[in-house]
């Protein structure tokens, strides 16, 4: 018996609501532009939560903290509509900030509640060589929101407050070594550009040239060993798969 028929993985393609959440803004659209495109084209209800507010996306050393994070803001309003993104929600944390895992899922599992998305996707962070400290943060953070959604003493409180409770049947990562899920986007690479290409403040044109040539070359690569000309890779898995389940990386 193969470790995966015991829990079976949830299809990202049959999901009626779908909650993906990033680091900062841009993530979401470079990681999984065009399986969000395609999800929204089907039907899917897709919710983008941003973390962090990107204050820190700059090599200038003139342009303010503030400012900058408003520009991201709309950057990403604009991206998620080419998207059909349902509604881009901000926890405006800044960015590479001390808040501890605990905390930042936290505020994670809030939105869970409300939102009550079937899969929850966001960055691997178990990525060999992720050097983003917020990247490490959110994909741990959101990992564990989606774990303890479900029971109503978490986040603890000294007024002991419970809450709703509320069971995510899938967990996923883009930006992963080991996918298990494949996506066809033949028809949605190019909406995929178009919406990295409105996060103006963080690519120029030759910029956005390179990270072009780079997707489509991971995309070729992904979709060609899958049977798709173009495809985008996730790591799908339950909740019972994220905790002492030794063959998780085998699924």
């Amino acid at each position: 018996m193969v470790a995966s028929t015991i829990f079976k993985i949830p299809s990202i393609e049959d999901a009626g609501r779908i909650l993906f959440v990033q680091p900062h803004p841009d993530d979401n659209d470079i990681g999984a532009g065009g399986t969000i495109a395609k999800l929204s084209n089907n039907g899917c209800e897709i919710y983008y939560l941003t973390v962090t507010n990107g204050s820190m996306g700059t090599v200038d050393p003139l342009m303010k903290r503030d400012k900058l994070a408003y520009i991201r803001k709309e950057e990403q309003e604009k991206a998620a509509d080419i998207l059909g993104v349902k509604q881009v929600i901000s926890l405006g944390i800044d960015e590479l900030t001390n808040i501890s895992v605990t905390d930042m899922a936290g505020k994670i599992v809030s939105v869970i509640r409300e939102i009550k998305p079937e899969i929850v996707i966001t960055v691997d962070p178990w990525l060999m060589y992720e050097g983003h400290p917020d990247h490490i943060k959110v994909g741990k953070a959101t990992v564990e929101a989606c774990l303890f959604a479900l029971f109503p003493h978490y986040p603890s409180n000294e007024e002991g407050i419970t809450y709703e409770s509320y069971s995510v049947q899938g967990i996923g990562f883009y930006h992963t070594t080991y996918p298990n899920t494949i996506i066809d986007i033949g028809g949605y690479f190019e909406t995929k550009i178009k919406s990295i290409a409105t996060h103006i403040s963080q690519f120029n044109k030759d910029d956005l040239q390179m990270m072009k040539d780079y997707l489509k070359l991971k995309s070729k690569q992904i979709g060609e060993s899958n049977g798709y000309k173009l495809a985008e890779g996730f790591k799908i898995f339950t909740p019972k798969h994220m905790h002492c389940f030794v063959d998780a990386v085998k699924i």
